[in-house]
């Protein structure tokens, strides 16, 4: 795929991995091998994100057989059940998501306690408004 190179920060990433985050470049092996797209250090970590897609059109059409994944998800789990016993911390205690993005964007779904139905009003701190 085109896209494997676009998320792999050569500055920063392989440092990033070395110091902070053992289990990123086994976990970008080990999706990248099974499929995926593209595979980085999300944010400032230490969640692995990994893009993949079916074989064609929309996913909600497609066999489960034309999909990776699952694929990956198990690929990258293996490859955090393999690392040194020093380094597991990172990669056995996480949890692994498969999501679609939305054309939305990030917006809140629940909020707990909910939002008020009405405006609220805070007086300055002098008294007057």
């Amino acid at each position: 795929s085109s896209l494997v190179p676009a998320p792999q920060d050569k500055l920063p990433q392989p440092i990033r991995a070395e110091k902070a985050f053992p289990h990123l470049l086994p976990m970008v092996a080990a999706a990248l091998g099974a499929g995926a797209h593209g595979c980085f250090l999300s944010g400032a970590g230490p969640t692995v994100m990994a893009i993949c897609s079916g074989a064609s059109g929309d996913i909600f059409a497609q066999k489960s057989d034309e999909r990776q994944e699952q694929d990956v998800a198990q690929a990258m789990r293996e490859a955090g059940e393999r690392l040194p016993p020093e380094h597991k911390r990172w990669a056995l205690g996480g949890h692994f998501f498969i999501c679609s993005p939305t054309i939305r964007g990030a917006h809140v779904v629940c909020a707990e306690p909910g939002f008020s139905d009405s405006l609220q009003t805070f007086p300055s701190l002098d008294g007057s408004l």
